[in-house]
């Protein structure tokens, strides 16, 4: 697995390798594969928000779910590179997205996102909400 996300209700969503997705109720008991939408692309990054669930992995692609164990929805980045990892700060309100080549944002992960200039020419292969802090 690539990433662990928790929600409010205690549900945890594992993201990983060529779509692979799953959820349990709690970190020690039984997952169970849930169908990602990636198809066979690589799932990087998960996380929870507002009111969506985001994942994030190769190719540029997003996804959101209200529910983690139903239906996940593609979205548009405006990227073709791998989407590293996503995290949503509750207190600006901002999902932020780092990327083989930058950073994106957006205050809906249903979209737009928008490409932000970084200082560094290399990829960020991370990020922290402040709440991580």
């Amino acid at each position: 697995m690539n990433d662990v996300a928790k929600g409010d209700d205690g549900l945890y969503v594992a993201a990983g390798v060529s779509g692979d997705m799953r959820t349990a109720t709690s970190p020690t008991g039984a997952w169970t594969s849930r169908t990602s939408s990636f198809g066979s692309d690589n799932i990087n990054g998960i996380c929870k928000g507002a009111s969506y669930w985001v994942a994030v992995g190769n190719a540029g692609k997003i996804a959101t779910a209200t529910d983690p164990t139903g239906t996940w929805t593609q979205r548009t980045s405006g990227t073709s590179d791998a989407i590293n990892k996503v995290v949503y700060n509750a207190a600006l309100g901002l999902y932020v997205a780092s990327t083989t080549s930058g950073i994106l944002t957006a205050t809906d992960p249903t979209g737009p996102w928008t490409a932000r200039t970084t200082p560094s020419s290399t990829a960020v292969r991370g990020i922290l909400s402040l709440e991580e802090w």
